[in-house]
């Protein structure tokens, strides 16, 4: 089974002298001989009779007995198992594994009285006496439960005799370095010694030959290459404004408790005082709700995520359990920093001050045509997916306005300015129109306390640059389908606010007489109206230039109640009177409208219903007849707006004055004629008035493609980013009017600068746990560098001087140049710094993730060889500290950072291994074993490769190639549970294709890939000898089992690469062959497979008759889950194996969702 090349078997055995020796006897070896011959010399008593042999005198040492036990065979045992699957018939079964039993037994007895008699007494004599207690125990029970037990008796006796054998092998080392021996032993094992000196001479032979062929005919030598690399931070002293360090420049690194190391620089370098006070990311992910297809209609929507790795110079994410990613990512349980983000749109107008009273508020947006097409075509993939989720296609118009309704009633959070703040209101309604291409939110104001009021940047967050009242539209980051995919391309074309208020009696009202007092009733033409008396009415709030309706309501107060009104009250004047007849007009001022040639608004004064007077009057004013065109300002203005109401008739008004001529004329004619039975006039009316209230509406209307300055503009309008807002209307001519901010990035690292110079070079640090990929067909996104000015994206493409991350990928500097001109108060990002922005557009995500970020970086080499003690392991050598030699003009050296030290010293056997392979090779990549060992000689952080070619896997190369190479890196125990660390970064395998690729013919393309993991997830119950530690244990035991089924990670027990396959038994075996474990049951094995995005799973406890684990993809490797299922328990009872259930997946770990068809996601 071809497993791949690795590292540990580059060395080969056929080079070492002990693969070809004269004499290769182990000290073992020889006393296993000389037991075998004593058995064959007889010993004789003093009569020379024999009485047995030497064999017997040389069992009294526990030297002899432990070596009889290492030499024993046990296969036979693992045969008959084997031919027993062959046989049907169970009691021929039984009774072959019945013998079996005996025989193991026999050797239990055998060695157990061996031990003993030879006056042992160390850990194997305790290990065999457990193993006899078990067989007692077994043939103690009834021969009924004989025959349900006897198979896993015969196997649990098996391996703990296999086991016994390893660990014997293992203690006659130490029995051997014991002085307790017997003379005539000691003697014979010091003969043994000092033949080991002649063994050695004879051995050395073929070493020899092969050093004389290697060194002196081929010139080879062994390598002795060292090469250590690292970035260092620099802050420079307060005062200086720039440093130059030239090349090869020195700085000495200390590490704690350790030497120091000379490192140099490369190139001469400028460094200045700027550095990086902020640091935040933001992500656009892509969600399908109704799962990835490759229909067309295919419906994904956005989720906006944002992370504020560093703020204000200090770092925020470090309780985080992950790095942040370099670009963001998408929210989970081991990222809590990481937040939804806040985007909507604000709108602020004067024609939202509005009086007390009933308040509505109305916005209407009106979108382009081919916005709105645009958006449609997503919400028909919307409904598409939805119908067929809920497979109702018979009401698929009403099921469509059902999910647009629902859709825009989730959408939007809305927030206006009062007097407690940003307060959501009640009863918000939005609806679509789709003929006119328009969203409509009505906004009824029910509650007086939430009114609009002008934002107060005391009350109300977000700095805006306004004194009106505002109405904030976020997107809602609760709903079903987040609404910014289907939203963000909407370009708005018109929009218009609307207002109303009802019932406004805050007023001020007087007349040419003085001001009235509208709580109380009052005469509106005083107490002796004539024609021109006038009733003025001011509010600056209401009679503006937003004013486009305008109601007048006059309840009456003490009406003739007669019929006829007016006229019968009147029938004693000798006028002709009509209740039509009162009339007023409408004007602007005291001064008369006629000058200017418009025709004033005349109306009735009362109303008449079957010839009563009604007891109000409601008038609408013309509008088109006045002109307010001032803009609402309730304070500070001396000159307020009025609206007059003048009495227009009749001519002789309400005859005040008319009333002493008429009255005298009548109480005189009735003196002379006694006949007159005429009555008297009435006294004349005085009008009074008990309620005068306004309902008016304002309204504001912005075609989009005007862009005015703010004094004309009616709206303002601020798109609300993640990190600020952009006023962007009025604003420039250029840019579009979008509904929503455009986040043109999947994922954007932001940089926020002080301190910096114009036209400087700017070196960048970046100290990242590099990007990984499945497969060098994947190519990673572009990684585009802009600038913040005037609130806009500027790009660098042309500044970017070097990229040494390769796009972020990995840890590097990249230097470049900062544009002439640097501003920092630009609105969109938080102000007083110059902000740099790296983002990428297409899928796939970069992956890579932030240790460190800085400013002002360098990199140095060093050709010194770092002792392992000071660099330590992979993981936390680059965490390191250390100290520098100061420099002048320098504060402070941070790192270093990306400390990589490579070590290509051979040592005696690689070297060997490494010409043998170069011989074979000869640089010529051939077959793939060639590729192979080309590949581990190069990469020495590869553990194993394995090349697959057209003619051996042409199922599993990818489409087009001809070569597939797959890695599996270097990992430690520390790093095993994370899926990341099984794999090989992005940049490695560019590398090794690069490599490769010059030993190969110009038409072969090639491949490099990662493997795919498939988990193993273990769940069993066990037992440990000491119950009191059995959280430890528990914990123990399954850092081993992560170990033990993990790849990359060196295990002298098991050869693990491709083709791996894993028994149950042999499993079971390791767990019970762990020191603390007593007893294990209810053994189980989950192995989940990824196909094409969905999981498999395979659970051996329902199919039972698995036994071996295997890989079931193309290039495959079986590996081990984070964390396993392990029940304590305290007794001895065997437990069946239970099927897996939601309980036995660990959320962001091995956790899988079934979608009912067997699939999981």
């Amino acid at each position: 089974m071809n497993k791949g090349s690795s590292q540990d078997k580059r060395i080969q055995q056929a080079l070492s002298n002990s693969y070809l020796s004269i004499d290769g006897r182990s000290v073992l070896e020889k006393l296993i001989q000389t037991l075998e011959f004593a058995g064959h010399l007889p010993f004789v008593d003093t009569d020379n009779k024999i009485v047995g042999n030497w064999k017997t005198f040389l069992m009294r040492d526990p030297l002899f007995v432990i070596a009889s036990i290492v030499k024993i065979d046990l296969d036979e045992f693992k045969n008959l198992a084997k031919e027993n699957e062959l046989i049907n018939d169970q009691s021929a079964q039984n009774k072959r594994l019945t013998e079996a039993n005996r025989l193991m037994r026999d050797l239990v007895i055998r060695w157990l009285r061996g031990l003993k008699n030879s006056g042992y007494s160390g850990a194997l004599l305790s290990e065999l006496e457990n193993i006899y207690s078990s067989v007692i125990h077994f043939e103690e029970e009834s021969p009924d439960r004989h025959a349900e037990t006897i198979s896993e008796h015969f196997e649990n006796l098996y391996g703990h005799l296999l086991f016994l054998q390893e660990k014997a092998a293992v203690y006659f080392k130490a029995e051997l370095e014991h002085a307790g021996h017997q003379p005539h032993i000691a003697l014979l094992l010091a003969f043994f010694r000092l033949t080991e000196f002649a063994q050695a001479d004879m051995n050395a032979l073929p070493q020899e030959h092969l050093d004389f062929y290697y060194k002196k005919i081929l010139q080879q030598s062994p390598r002795n290459q060292t090469h250590s690399n690292a970035i260092l931070g620099l802050k420079l002293q307060q005062g200086i404004e720039f440093k130059d360090i030239p090349e090869n420049e020195v700085f000495h690194l200390t590490f704690p408790n350790g030497p120091s190391y000379p490192f140099k620089t490369g190139s001469a370098s400028r460094f200045t005082q700027t550095e990086i006070t902020e640091i935040k990311t933001l992500f656009k992910s892509d969600y399908h709700p109704f799962g990835e297809s490759d229909q067309n209609n295919n419906f994904s929507i956005n989720l906006l995520y944002q992370n504020d790795i560093r703020s204000n110079g200090k770092n925020t994410v470090e309780n985080d359990k992950v790095l942040p990613a370099t670009f963001g990512e998408e929210k989970t349980m081991l990222n809590e920093a990481v937040v939804p983000s806040k985007i909507g749109i604000l709108f602020s107008s004067p024609a939202l001050i509005l009086e007390k009273g009933n308040q509505t508020a109305i916005l209407s947006l009106k979108f382009t045509s081919e916005s709105w097409q645009e958006s449609r075509s997503l919400f028909d993939g919307l409904i598409y997916d939805e119908i067929i989720e809920t497979q109702d296609k018979a009401e698929s118009v009403k099921f469509r306005d059902k999910i647009v309704s629902q859709f825009f009633a989730e959408a939007f959070q809305l927030l206006v300015t009062s007097h407690e703040g940003w307060v959501e209101p009640e009863h918000v309604k939005v609806q679509i129109n789709r003929e006119k291409h328009s969203l409509i939110i009505t906004i009824p104001f029910t509650d007086q306390e939430q009114t609009l009021i002008p934002f107060t940047p005391e009350i109300h967050d977000g700095d805006y640059d306004t004194t009106w009242p505002c109405i904030k539209v976020m997107l809602n980051n609760n709903a079903r389908y987040h609404p910014y995919r289907i939203l963000s391309q909407m370009v708005m074309e018109e929009v218009m606010l609307e207002t109303e208020v009802a019932e406004v009696s805050d007023l001020m009202l007087s007349t040419s007489l003085g001001n009235l007092d509208s709580s109380i009733p009052f005469a509106p033409f005083g107490t002796a109206p004539v024609l021109g008396s006038y009733l003025k009415i001011q509010n600056p709030l209401v009679l503006q230039q937003n004013l486009s309706e305008l109601d007048i309501k006059i309840n009456w107060l003490g009406l003739p109640r007669m019929k006829g009104g007016f006229s019968s009250y009147y029938r004693g004047y000798p006028l002709d009177v009509s209740n039509d007849g009162f009339r007023f007009k409408i004007k602007q001022s005291s001064q008369s409208n006629d000058r200017s040639g418009i025709k004033m608004q005349e109306e009735k004064l009362f109303n008449t219903k079957d010839n009563y007077l009604e007891p109000s009057t409601e008038i609408n004013v013309a509008l088109g007849n006045l002109n307010f065109d001032q803009q609402i300002n309730p304070l500070g203005n001396k000159k307020l707006p009025s609206l007059l109401l003048e009495l227009s008739g009749p001519e002789f008004a309400f005859g005040h004055q008319q009333f002493p001529e008429i009255y005298a004329n009548a109480a005189l004619n009735r003196s002379r004629f006694k006949r007159n039975t005429d009555p008297l006039p009435s006294q004349p009316f005085t009008p009074m008035v008990e309620k005068l209230t306004l309902r008016y509406k304002n309204v504001a209307r912005e075609i989009m493609h005007r862009k005015l300055d703010n004094k004309s503009a009616d709206i303002k309008i601020v798109h609300i980013h993640p990190f600020g807002k952009v006023q962007v209307f009025p604003g420039p001519v250029k840019s579009q009017s979008y509904f929503l901010p455009q986040i043109t990035g999947k994922g954007s690292l932001l940089l926020g600068l002080e301190k910096v110079t114009p036209n400087e070079i700017l070196n960048l640090g970046f100290d990242l746990q590099p990007a990984v990929y499945s497969h060098t067909v994947i190519k990673p996104p572009r990684v585009e560098w802009h600038y913040l000015s005037n609130n806009e994206w500027i790009s660098m493409h042309n500044d970017i001087l070097e990229d040494g991350t390769q796009g972020l990928l990995k840890s590097g500097i990249i230097r470049l140049k900062l544009p002439g001109i640097i501003q920092t108060d630009n609105p969109r990002m938080p102000k007083g710094k110059f902000w740099l922005k790296a983002s990428y557009k297409k899928s796939p995500d970069n992956n890579s993730r932030i240790r460190h970020v800085f400013s002002q970086a360098l990199q140095v080499v060093s050709s010194e060889n770092l002792e392992p003690d000071n660099t330590q392991s992979g993981k936390q050598q680059k965490h390191q500290k250390a100290s520098f030699s100061s420099k002048p003009g320098i504060a402070e050296i941070k790192g270093p950072f990306a400390l990589e030290a490579t070590n290509k010293q051979d040592s005696e056997a690689l070297f060997y291994g490494r010409t043998g392979e170069m011989l074979r090779h000869k640089n010529r990549a051939v077959s793939n074993w060639d590729i192979e060992q080309l590949v581990l000689d190069r990469f020495p952080q590869v553990e194993k490769v394995r090349a697959y070619g057209r003619n051996t896997h042409p199922k599993e190369l990818v489409k087009g190639s001809n070569l597939q190479i797959v890695l599996i890196p270097k990992t430690d125990s520390e790093t095993t549970g994370s899926q990341q660390s099984h794999k090989i970064d992005y940049s490695t395998l560019v590398n090794v294709k690069q490599y490769i690729s010059q030993f190969l013919s110009p038409w072969v393309k090639v491949e490099v890939a990662n493997p795919i993991y498939e988990l193993l997830k273990i769940r069993c119950t066990v037992k440990f000898k000491d119950p009191f530690k059995a959280g430890y244990l528990k914990t123990a035991l399954n850092r081993e089992l992560v170990n033990y089924l993990s790849p990359g990670v060196k295990n002298e027990s098991t050869d693990k690469g491709f083709d791996e396959s894993f028994s149950k038994t042999e499993l079971i075996n390791f767990i019970e062959s762990r020191p603390y474990v007593e007893f294990v049951t209810g053994f189980s094995v989950l192995q989940l497979v990824e196909v094409l995005g969905r999981y498999k799973i395979i659970d051996t406890a329902i199919i039972e008759r698995i036994n071996d684990l295997r890989t079931i993809s193309p290039y495959a490797i079986l590996t081990s889950a984070p964390e396993h299922q392990i029940t304590v328990i305290g007794d001895e009872d065997a437990h069946k194996p239970q099927k897996s259930g939601i309980g036995d997946l660990a959320v962001e770990a091995d956790f899988v969702i079934s979608d009912g068809k067997g699939n999981y996601t």
